[in-house]
Formats: C-alpha cells, structure tokens, sequence
C-alpha cells in the first residue's frame, strides 16, 4: 500500500521483554523487520507470546512517543 518506514511499538506493561523493551521505537523498512526479526516470529526472549506491533511511520491515532497501554493493565 505505498508503505515503506515502520514503527516498533511494545504494549509497554511489566510482562514486555528485554529484547522488544529496546526495540520500542525503532523504525525501517519491512525488509529490516524481516532481518532483524519481526514480532511474533520467536526472535526474542518472549517467542510467539510478543504483543508488539509495527506501524507504519505517520500513523496518529494513538500518542506513540510512549507504549501503548491496553484497560487494565
């Protein structure tokens, strides 16, 4: 769909791992994504439970200078 720059963004709760705690708001392209390791692809401490999501750079429905939080947590 035209894009190119992704966001990492973690939910940001006390159960996000050390691997995607540092990766919360680094940006490329899918291609890096896809070298470095995506989210829910079981590179990182916390396998195929990861919560995080990529956004496309620009998107502004949520204040993503801080992680997204969901209701109770």
């Amino acid at each position: 769909a035209g894009i190119e720059e992704f966001k990492w963004v973690s939910i940001g709760d006390k159960s996000v791992c050390e691997d995607c705690e540092d990766r919360h708001g680094e940006t490329g392209s899918m291609e890096f994504f896809n070298t470095i390791g995506m989210p829910q692809s079981g590179f990182s401490i916390c396998q195929f439970s990861c919560r995080c999501q990529l956004l496309p750079i620009g998107y502004n429905k949520e204040d993503l200078n801080k992680p997204l939080l969901k209701n109770g947590n």
